[in-house]
């Protein structure tokens, strides 16, 4: 599990075919205590650790990870948002991530001023009941917070220091992204989809809880 907050970026420095996938080498000043298996969040992406040295690492990306993630255009040079996995004692100071991308966006519009920005990524229509105004959503492995939201789109604010220390710097108009939503709410959601699928054969309480959200207008189309 991560939190969404980038410690660090990571170089690709080689990258070559297997099998199933790529093997893929990163330049990165890896932690002493880091053990071979562990995970570690790159673009969003939970991969793991197969070998490494002390100025680098490398992973293995399948054929089903190069499918559904921007890892299908990786390329030597491309720096990567870093985060090692959460251990009992760490802070949660972004909210839960998974590493699992649910689709891949696309930056509409990514305007800086004074290193101050927003950013607009619009994404498959599918997804748009798993967002909510204010809630969370993982770009490229950062945590960020939705300001604005429409039916295939939504819009966050960048402050300087996720700038700078991000490949956000790096993206331009037209760049594909990896996306993660919250995962809360995509529980949610699926809860919500099972009880209206099976709304005749669903308890008295769950329709009582139906309606309920219904009347409050958690269900209502805008």
């Amino acid at each position: 599990m991560f939190t969404g907050l980038v410690e660090g970026l990571s170089k690709v420095s080689k990258i070559s075919k297997n099998k199933s996938g790529l093997d893929v080498y990163c330049s990165y000043s890896v932690p002493n205590d880091t053990q071979l298996g562990a995970s570690v969040c790159l673009n969003g992406v939970c991969t793991t650790i197969v070998s490494k040295s002390e100025t680098s690492f490398f992973i293995q990306l399948l054929s089903e990870t190069l499918e559904i993630s921007t890892f299908r255009d990786i390329a030597v040079g491309d720096f990567l948002n870093l985060e090692w996995s959460l251990t009992p004692s760490s802070k949660m100071g972004g909210h839960i991530v998974s590493g699992h991308v649910d689709d891949v966006g696309v930056i509409k519009e990514n305007s800086w001023d004074e290193k101050w920005g927003t950013l607009i990524i619009e994404f498959d229509e599918k997804w748009k009941n798993n967002i909510v105004y204010k809630g969370s959503i993982t770009i490229d492995g950062i945590s960020l917070t939705i300001a604005e939201l429409g039916k295939n789109w939504v819009k966050c604010c960048v402050i300087p220091h996720t700038l700078e220390s991000t490949v956000l710097k790096y993206k331009k108009n037209g760049d594909k992204v990896n996306l993660e939503f919250d995962m809360l709410g995509k529980y949610f959601n699926r809860y919500i989809s099972n009880c209206v699928e099976n709304d005749d054969e669903s308890s008295d309480k769950n329709r009582q809880f139906m309606e309920k959200l219904s009347n409050a207008g958690f269900l209502n189309e805008k």
